[in-house]
């Protein structure tokens, strides 16, 4: 008697970089794909050998496998050692290309007419805030200014004045859009929380509006109308 291995096409084809502990799986499957035919002829010869056994096919395939695995290793190691020590200077490349090095602009706020004008200065932020109120409120633009404000990295937070017992802080962070350059609408945005803060004339206390905002900065054409 004697046992033919056929490997299936399938399994011809199969990588020969086999990351370690993914072997046993691999010759498992192997052993569940192979079409195993039977010859019940004394005597013939199989095409892996006369008369061979079962289980010596599968320790030669093993072994043969395992001998192909060694071997490409170590040239796999290099490749993947070359590539992580690229991946770093390449993602800080990436992230000094998507950084803003300066806030200065002017950006959307709140509704459709209003304008946040912010000016960085060494790390100090500096500008006014144009709201245009409702119909029922007033026709006049109210203009805040900003009393206080910082950048440290990424970071930016600001206060404005009070109008009408009214003011804003933001704290986030500035961040680039999906503008390609500078001048284009949307190459920055300030992304973060927004407090409206209403002061009670009378007794003082403050009651905080608070919500997350994005304000995308505004395009040379919108600046200019």
């Amino acid at each position: 008697m004697s046992w033919r291995i056929i490997l299936s096409a399938e399994e011809s084809l199969l990588p020969r970089v086999c990351l370690q502990g993914l072997e046993e799986r691999f010759f498992a499957t192997l052993r569940m794909t192979c079409q195993l035919t039977y010859d019940a002829s004394y005597g013939s010869a199989s095409s892996t050998g006369e008369g061979m056994p079962q289980e010596v096919h599968f320790r030669r395939i093993r072994s043969n496998f395992s001998f192909l695995v060694s071997n490409f290793d170590f040239r796999v190691s290099i490749v993947i050692f070359s590539l992580l020590m690229c991946f770093p200077r390449s993602l800080l490349a990436q992230q000094g290309e998507r950084s803003v090095e300066d806030a200065t602009g002017k950006y959307h706020f709140l509704g459709p007419d209003d304008t946040l004008g912010l000016l960085e200065e060494e790390g100090k932020i500096k500008g006014y805030l144009d709201v245009v109120p409702g119909e029922e409120e007033s026709d006049d633009v109210l203009s805040f200014t900003i009393t206080l404000g910082s950048r440290q990295g990424n970071h930016i937070e600001f206060k404005t004045s009070k109008i009408h017992q009214k003011y804003y802080r933001f704290s986030g962070s500035v961040e680039r859009g999906s503008g390609k350059h500078e001048g284009d609408p949307d190459y920055a945005r300030l992304v973060g929380d927004l407090s409206i803060v209403s002061v009670n004339g009378d007794t003082g206390a403050e009651s905080t509006e608070s919500k997350h905002v994005t304000f995308r900065s505004k395009g040379k054409a919108e600046d200019s109308d």
